[in-house]
């Protein structure tokens, strides 16, 4: 969120953090009043949950740890490992516990808007600021020193308001977009059939057979590398299209090679990520990226295009 002539304070000094731990006992949530949801990050990939928290899997009459017990109208992301990449920030409908792979930043209401708060937390890429080496993580010393910018209240309603439609706007294309895709999935296995049971007897062949070069993972950052370069994010091939403006600047041991380029006869594979359901899916690039590497947590299938005409 760029803003000009608003003083600036940060994180730390407008929000307070809570870090996940251990879950009490829980039940099955139903629709329970009251009570606390026990929060994982799977719950933040249950549908209805896209924006806001409104329901979990589990839901206990009792808090859990002190620290780890947010109140309602706090944002949640993801502290640890690949769900990181995946950039959620969701907002919490009434208190919640949550497990240790989840964090949560609650504004002091006559500070901040929560839904200025949230917008802003829309503006960075998560993993940018993650710490660790072989397994990424965010907590309270990560966070804490970002710069925030500070409007005066009213000026955050208003912000918050003309954004939240905007948002709002972006959803309905999305489902106007989702239905093609229905549309266009349903009319493939009615031409083809289903690609797991194979009912009109297609030849099969190898993937190997139609790779102009063999499969190649991507490039891996380095905490204290040398050569800096721009790389894609997981979330430009997790969402419902390629998005090419979901990448960063990292630091590598060495330069990317012509293979690890980002290339529109490239199928970017997702090949790991905290959300199981996005393992596999993969996109081409809408365009050719020649000064973007992919990550290592993608792999490139370059597809053999052959062009077959009746005869």
């Amino acid at each position: 969120m760029r803003v000009q002539g608003w003083p600036t304070t940060t994180l730390g000094q407008v929000v307070e953090f809570f870090a996940g731990s251990s879950l009490p006992e829980g039940e099955p949530y139903g629709g329970q009043d009251g009570g606390y949801f026990l929060l994982k990050v799977s719950d933040m990939n249950l549908p209805g949950n896209e924006v806001t928290i409104t329901h979990a899997k589990e839901w206990s009459t009792s808090p859990g740890a002190r620290s780890a017990t947010c109140p309602a109208g706090s944002i949640v992301i993801p502290k640890r490992g690949g769900a990181i990449a995946t950039n959620k920030k969701r907002l919490i409908t009434r208190p919640s516990v949550l497990d240790p792979n989840l964090m949560a930043a609650w504004p002091h209401p006559d500070v901040v808007d929560l839904r200025f708060l949230h917008q802003w937390f829309l503006t960075f890429d998560l993993a940018s600021i993650a710490s660790g080496s072989s397994i990424p993580q965010l907590n309270k010393r990560d966070l804490s020193p970002l710069p925030f910018p500070l409007p005066p209240i009213e000026e955050q309603h208003r912000i918050a308001e003309v954004l939240d439609r905007a948002d709002e706007l972006r959803a309905k294309r999305r489902e106007a977009l989702a239905q093609l895709d229905d549309l266009a999935l349903g009319i493939f296995l009615e031409t083809f059939g289903s690609p797991d049971t194979n009912p009109q007897g297609w030849p099969l062949i190898r993937l190997a057979d139609v790779l102009a070069i063999p499969l190649r993972n991507g490039i891996s950052p380095a905490t204290r590398g040398e050569v800096e370069a721009e790389v894609l994010t997981l979330s430009s091939i997790t969402g419902r299209r390629f998005d090419p403006m979901a990448k960063k600047t990292s630091t590598f041991l060495a330069p990317h090679s012509a293979t690890q380029v980002v290339h529109p006869s490239d199928f970017l594979i997702c090949r790991g990520n905290g959300n199981l359901g996005l393992v596999g899916r993969g996109f081409f690039p809408s365009e050719a990226m020649p000064d973007t590497a992919f990550p290592d947590t993608i792999i490139a299938a370059r597809v053999e295009r052959v062009c077959c005409t009746d005869r």
